[in-house]
């Protein structure tokens, strides 16, 4: 109870402020990477947003499939080591996306892909799971609102700064994202 528990909702809070904003990530500058980049290489804009588009759908395919899966992870173990492995995910899953250069050319884009689906997916499952069992049943709206509260923030946040850092390098908001996700581990 008490100390212990209330770290716990904390923990889902700042992984609400991280998981919320890494789709946001995903959904702008994911998209907007792989568009920029293939009119760069001379593609149309329309084929551009239409390879982002397929990429984009091909992730939340993963994402799709590997959520079961999570869930049994998340049955089988402590919550709080699964919502560590769930962010280790999430930071391996962004961090591949930095090591690719052309989403077009290199032959590491589409594993980095699968990384990617597995990492948006496991903290958004793993901290809703943690937070449900560490709220008591009277303060369940209330807890959810603020962590729902703290996801918008991070969203926006996020959003802002990767902003500024997409226009220095293309993968600085993934890197952003996979170091926000390494700091989540280490505070579980």
């Amino acid at each position: 109870g008490g100390a212990g528990q209330s770290r716990r909702v904390l923990l889902c809070y700042l992984t609400a402020f991280v998981a919320r904003a890494d789709m946001t990530v995903v959904g702008l500058f994911f998209s907007l990477w792989v568009t920029t980049t293939g009119v760069e290489q001379g593609m149309k804009t329309a084929d551009a947003v239409a390879q982002a588009t397929l990429y984009f759908g091909a992730f939340n395919m993963v994402s799709l499939l590997w959520a079961p899966v999570m869930g049994l992870i998340i049955d089988k173990l402590d919550r709080v080591m699964a919502l560590a492995i769930a962010v280790t995910l999430a930071a391996i899953g962004y961090g591949s996306l930095c090591l690719i250069n052309d989403p077009f050319g290199d032959p590491l884009f589409w594993p980095a892909l699968v990384l990617l689906g597995i990492g948006v997916i496991s903290p958004v499952l793993a901290s809703q799971a943690l937070l449900g069992q560490e709220t008591r049943p009277e303060l369940r709206g209330a807890v959810n609102g603020i962590f729902t509260a703290t996801g918008a923030a991070g969203i926006l946040m996020i959003s802002l700064s990767g902003g500024f850092l997409f226009d220095v390098w293309k993968q600085y908001p993934f890197l952003l994202v996979a170091v926000l996700n390494i700091l989540l581990l280490l505070a579980a």
